[in-house]
């Protein structure tokens, strides 16, 4: 009686296949083993299929460059939100210990009117905001500086904040820091020194004196003594720059 057996090989090569069948009969009490060897080739992907495959990954491609764009968009305006400009200077809304400063950056040129580096001061108050401040003359400091305050407003909460403000805007504009004097007895017939006498009034105003161009009489109301030197400060820099303010 003849028994039949069979076992497969298969051999793989790019895209053929092989197989080899191994068949074994058995006559006679014998083991006869026959191999047959099958070729079989993979099915070529028809034109329809690659188009579609091209299809879907340009679908891919444009949904993934659409989501790129949309992220870049929004972060520019997420980022451009309370930013603005004025008088030459770029502002951003910053917040630190729950008190809102407007941020300033301040380009410096040198001779060639290139710009070198930015100068960073902090603000209280938007310079948007305090155009309602008259300015009468224009404002060109030099060093030294002399204050001259009156008791008043000595006595406001915010005349020391205003002095520092003043402090850190004085080497951006080419100021000596220590140059500065607090003097009563000194006015606008002082010379060689830009004199600012800081006084209460009615109303808050700014006006160079008529006869020294380098006095400064800076009136407060209501001890906003704060609006009134960052009004000088925005002026000083904007009239230096050539900007409007």
């Amino acid at each position: 009686m003849a028994k039949k057996g069979r076992t497969k090989k298969t051999l793989e090569k790019k895209e053929e296949h092989k197989e080899i069948v191994t068949e074994v009969f058995n006559i006679d009490g014998k083991d006869k083993i026959i191999e047959t060897e099958v070729k079989s080739e993979e099915k070529p992907v028809g034109e329809n299929e690659k188009k579609k495959e091209e299809n879907i990954m340009k679908w891919i491609l444009a949904f993934v460059g659409i989501v790129l764009v949309v992220v870049i968009i929004t972060y520019y305006i997420v980022s451009s939100i309370g930013t603005f400009g004025y008088g030459g200077m770029s502002f951003s809304q910053e917040k630190y210990f729950n008190i809102n400063f407007y941020h300033a950056k301040i380009p410096m040129l040198n001779s060639k009117d290139e710009i070198v580096r930015y100068a960073d001061l902090y603000f209280r108050n938007d310079p948007r905001e305090l155009k309602n401040i008259p300015v009468q003359g224009n404002i060109n400091l030099r060093s030294p500086i002399v204050f001259n305050y009156n008791e008043s407003v000595l006595k406001c909460n915010d005349s020391i904040i205003a002095t520092g403000e003043f402090a850190q805007f004085m080497p951006v504009y080419g100021l000596n820091t220590q140059t500065i004097e607090y003097n009563e007895s000194k006015d606008c017939n002082t010379p060689d020194a830009t004199v600012m006498i800081v006084k209460q009034s009615d109303q808050n105003k700014i006006t160079e004196d008529e006869k020294n161009p380098r006095c400064y009489v800076l009136e407060v109301k209501d001890c906003e003594v704060m609006k009134v030197y960052e009004r000088f400060m925005y002026v000083a820099i904007a009239q230096a720059k050539g900007e409007e303010f």
